[in-house]
């Protein structure tokens, strides 16, 4: 279904699993939308157990695009994005599934509006501050081939081991359909949520590749470290992508996280 955000930008939203199951907000990275977690959705296990909602970030996938570099330069649209999902969806108390860029939407949310209504944070793959970048990478400007070759390279650096050709042709091809604009300003944001994830009383999970070569498994270590309250997960064969890379443990480990956090 398609949605507004609080600014007026349609968000395609997905709904999956049990309905009166626990509840697990997927948020996807850069580049990305909901279907990189398609092997969360197709999973039996999870499917019977667990309500699954995802969406597709602003600029990404079917979602719309905000014609402004601004907007995706303040948390608090990424927040009002989170809490439309919630709202729309009916989501009481979820945990986040925050993937890449999608844990510091996750953290987005939890600066505005608290975690009254969140279960649990499981960051997968992510880092919690950025200076931001600058120069020709985030300003937009370059030529169309140049633009897809990068969405090209950019989808196959998610991964220690390729995809199939199958699965990367999907992979890359929902990787060509962010927007440039919500692409040049993402990478220019500035945020630190350290000290928020320093706070937080709820459970959380951090899970990370070892052989992520866009975010060094060390950025978890300290990540993790932060919060008296978090467990970390290392995936020995893994890239930055360890819910597609070594699912079946994913998947066991994320139902148990879950199934934890909502209980308290």
């Amino acid at each position: 279904m398609l949605i507004r955000s609080a600014d007026g930008t349609k968000l395609s939203v997905q709904d999956w699993g049990a309905r009166d199951g626990a509840e697990i907000l997927f948020i996807h990275g850069y580049r990305q939308c909901h279907l990189s977690f398609r092997r969360q959705f197709a999973c039996p296990d999870l499917l019977a157990r667990f309500r699954m909602v995802s969406f597709d970030q602003r600029g990404h996938g079917w979602s719309g695009c905000s014609g402004t570099t601004k907007s995706y330069l303040d948390g608090e649209n990424f927040a009002a994005d989170v809490h439309a999902v919630m709202e729309a969806t009916s989501l009481r108390r979820p945990t986040l599934v925050g993937w890449s860029y999608g844990g510091p939407v996750a953290c987005d949310y939890i600066a505005a509006h608290g975690t009254g209504r969140v279960a649990g944070l499981h960051l997968v793959g992510t880092l919690l501050a950025s200076r931001g970048a600058e120069g020709t990478e985030a300003n937009g400007s370059r030529s169309l081939d140049e633009t897809l070759a990068r969405s090209i390279a950019y989808a196959h650096s998610c991964f220690a081991t390729p995809p199939s050709p199958e699965a990367f042709a999907l992979i890359a091809s929902y990787n060509a359909l962010c927007s440039p604009v919500a692409s040049a300003a993402l990478l220019r944001r500035v945020f630190d949520h350290r000290a928020l994830v320093a706070t937080l009383e709820i459970p959380m999970l951090v899970a990370h590749g070892r052989r992520d070569e866009l975010i060094p498994p060390a950025r978890a270590q300290k990540s993790a470290a932060l919060s008296r309250h978090a467990e970390l997960s290392l995936y020995p064969r893994s890239g930055h992508s360890p819910f597609f890379e070594e699912a079946e443990r994913f998947n066991a480990e994320l139902a148990r996280f879950v199934s934890r956090a909502s209980s308290q």
